[in-house]
């Protein structure tokens, strides 16, 4: 994962890209919870669902 200062659209963010093929795969945000007080916004197409065992 690759992180980007994203100043688009009147904000301040951190962008996450894919390392492998730079697909957009999200935003991260500094308003969540503890411990790391991060939010990640991730794009649920980016992510691959498997069923549990």
């Amino acid at each position: 994962v690759i992180e980007h200062r994203d100043t688009t659209h009147g904000m301040v963010r951190t962008e996450i890209r894919c390392g492998s093929c730079d697909a957009h795969l999200g935003h991260v945000f500094p308003d969540g919870p503890p411990p790391t007080g991060l939010r990640y916004c991730i794009n649920g197409h980016s992510m691959v669902f498997e069923p549990g065992k």
